[in-house]
């Protein structure tokens, strides 16, 4: 079965009963305009020529019409090279940029944030009773231990913690 759903030469997506070239050598797939541009085959070392036909472009029009049916209902573009991505990506799978969406939260800034004010980095991420919470158990273990060696302590979890939540939000865990 065809896997290949792009242009071997221009990267583009083949569309429907467009005309299509299948190199015999190597079975790259190519536009019939890219292969006349290109002179033939590009994939070096390849003398291959070409094989036209119904088939490859019917073969190519099933497997993109059973990845529409894959396709998630929320798609984006990524912001460097306007590729297609799904909802749930963190990583341009054309690019291999890294995505950062509306909503997205720094998992360095949430852990930081906590030096300025225990519970700060859960504020940062919406959490605002956790907050609260975490700064009165600061503040007791502070009170209650020598030195105020437990603040340190809940001070160091915040911190960890703040930090993974806002990774399990970016992820769409939370």
């Amino acid at each position: 079965m065809l896997t290949v759903k792009k242009c071997s030469a221009c990267n583009r997506d083949f569309a429907p009963e467009e005309k299509l070239v299948f190199c015999a050598l190597c079975q790259n797939i190519y536009h019939y305009q890219c292969w006349q541009e290109k002179g033939g085959c590009i994939t070096p070392g390849c003398q291959g020529q070409p094989v036209l036909g119904q088939a490859v472009a019917e073969e190519v029009q099933s497997l993109q019409e059973e990845e529409q049916k894959k396709e998630p209902a929320l798609t984006y573009f990524c912001p460097v090279c306007q590729g297609k991505i799904a909802d749930k990506v963190h990583k341009c799978p054309h690019c291999e940029s890294i995505i950062k969406k509306r909503g997205y939260k720094e998992p360095i800034a949430a852990c930081l944030f906590n030096l300025l004010l225990l519970g700060a980095g859960y504020i940062y991420l919406g959490h605002y009773k956790k907050a609260f919470l975490w700064l009165l158990i600061g503040v007791v273990a502070a009170l209650i231990t020598w030195g105020g060696i437990g603040g340190f302590i809940v001070l160091a979890w915040v911190m960890y913690d703040s930090y993974q939540m806002a990774d399990k939000i970016n992820k769409g865990e939370l």
